[in-house]
């Protein structure tokens, strides 16, 4: 804040002073310090110390006031993040809140659906990423409120190594990096189904806003837009041409289906030797 560390410890708050090389302690009879984040361009940092939330004015060196109800002992915030005109406060059981920096406002995320302890937040290509001690990865778009879980299954594929998140960072290649208990994951993108009415639309403006001069979709019938069950390519296929007839704007737009098939219907592991059956992703046979 202001070009100085602000450093929170077990036992207070602390301020490193660059001329003398040494830390300033504040003297508090508050408990352990959680999280520290400056609020906007006051002089003032919000702290989670004592099980709540209080602020501290880092001009006159004191404390100046509780944000959350005094009675809410339990409150426990264990990590803050500043992000715009909101700081994004997780908590140990009560769940995710926002404090409105203009408003002074302290908000519960009402639609969070979180039990366990909130470990990390991050901010990447809009939106809010938040890290749970055993319920998974959130994520929450601060314009709808809407919350997606990422849940560590046993047995199924490109899900995160662990419900248990230590860390969140993104890189300069828009990829955001994941630390769980179970080792490092990294989510290069969204892998979300495309190929409803609605996304067809939305195409078909994007293309318009393109200038292209004959925009083309080809629509997988497989993989992500069946979540890889093959026999679900002919509703989808369907759905498509439904969707064509409905609107001519994507009768135009839409060229064609690439549907996965081979000989025989879903796929065989290494060493079964069945002919004309697939060794990759499972297929639509023939028949």
């Amino acid at each position: 804040k202001d070009g100085d560390l602000w450093v929170g410890t077990e036992t207070g708050l602390s301020k490193y002073d660059r001329d003398t090389d040494r830390f300033i302690n504040i003297n508090t009879s508050y408990k352990a310090i959680t999280g520290i984040t400056g609020i906007g361009h006051e002089k003032k940092l919000l702290i989670a110390v004592g099980g709540g939330l209080w602020i501290f004015d880092t001009e006159r060196m004191s404390w100046d006031g509780q944000v959350t109800p005094h009675q809410k002992d339990s409150f426990g915030a264990t990590v803050l993040y500043s992000e715009g005109e909101n700081i994004w406060i997780g908590t140990q059981q009560d769940g995710l809140f926002s404090y409105n920096q203009q408003t002074k406002e302290l908000r519960k995320v009402a639609e969070y659906p979180g039990h366990l302890p909130i470990q990390c937040i991050s901010k990447h290509e809009g939106v809010i990423w938040i890290g749970t001690e055993g319920d998974g990865l959130f994520r929450l778009d601060p314009d709808t409120g809407r919350i997606k879980v990422y849940a560590h299954t046993e047995g199924a594929e490109n899900c995160i190594s662990s419900n248990y998140v230590r860390a969140i960072s993104n890189d300069i290649y828009g990829r955001l990096w994941i630390g769980t208990f179970n080792g490092l994951d990294i989510l290069e993108g969204e892998n979300i189904s495309n190929y409803h009415y609605e996304d067809l639309v939305k195409v078909n403006e994007l293309y318009a806003e393109s200038g292209l001069a004959n925009p083309s979709v080809i629509i997988d019938t497989n993989h992500n837009n069946s979540g890889k069950k093959y026999l679900e390519q002919v509703r989808i296929a369907k759905d498509v041409v439904h969707s064509r007839n409905q609107n001519a704007d994507i009768k135009r737009l839409v060229k064609g289906l690439m549907i996965e098939s081979y000989i025989e219907d879903g796929a065989q592991s290494i060493g079964e030797h069945v002919f004309g059956k697939s060794i990759t992703d499972p297929c639509l046979g023939w028949e």
